[in-house]
């Protein structure tokens, strides 16, 4: 039963991030909208230059948002295809697997009714090289039509809520799965990562290197005559 408790425990941490991500730009509207002057925490910016960054903070969130709800929606159905290692135990996982489609089922029709241009828009706009048949995406008959996905923040709100209500209930139905699962990873979640810079200083002296690099190409290709 290892690899299904382990699908299970994905559904919860896929959700999980889709609702941390959510709190976390609902934070940050409305320290700016309680903000009266914004040039007092950003010295260089004006008010609607702070609020234009933070608009594209919010797209990237949505975005991730899209592709973590189509993340979701593959491990859900991978869910289902899973049997347990010991055979011995295939009834008992076909009976949780019933049980786990009779919980889930409202919530995945919910997102699957309102929003069926989810993998659409994951595929062609966020995930992968904004090209769609040969043509760019910005110019392509994929962006003359309105496309059923998440796309004001009302949406967003309903589709955070469904995430919510599902590790609520994913936690409850499972709490033990939930427990074994997490103790788990809490072990193994330790971080392994090799990185070419170890301070700040570091990755600044290197950026402003190639500014340098850039620049005097730039300069050169600028001087050559026309």
């Amino acid at each position: 039963m290892e690899n299904i408790k382990q699908s299970y425990y994905n559904l919860l941490l896929i959700a999980s991030s889709i609702r941390q991500y959510w709190i976390s730009k609902v934070g940050v509207e409305s320290f700016i909208n309680k903000v009266e002057t914004i040039e007092e925490y950003f010295e260089d910016l004006s008010t609607v230059e702070v609020k234009q960054q933070f608009e594209m903070q919010s797209y990237a969130i949505k975005s991730f948002i899209i592709i973590q709800t189509c993340a979701f929606l593959d491990e859900y159905t991978l869910l289902f295809k899973l049997m347990p290692e010991d055979t011995a135990l295939n009834n008992e996982a076909r009976a949780l697997k019933k049980d786990l489609k009779s919980l889930m089922k409202p919530a995945i029709s919910l997102i699957n009714n309102y929003w069926k241009d989810l993998y659409s828009v994951r595929n062609n706009l966020l995930a992968h090289n904004w090209r769609k048949d040969g043509q760019a995406i910005m110019f392509s008959q994929l962006m003359d039509k309105p496309s059923n996905a998440p796309w004001i923040d009302e949406e967003f709100t309903l589709l955070v809520a469904i995430f919510d209500t599902i590790i609520n209930s994913l936690k409850e139905f499972k709490p033990d799965y939930f427990t074994e699962m997490n103790n788990i990873a809490i072990i193994k979640n330790k971080v392994h990562h090799k990185t070419p810079v170890t301070s700040h200083g570091k990755s600044i002296e290197i950026a402003q290197a190639l500014k340098v690099i850039m620049q005097h190409e730039l300069k050169n290709l600028n001087g050559r005559e026309k």
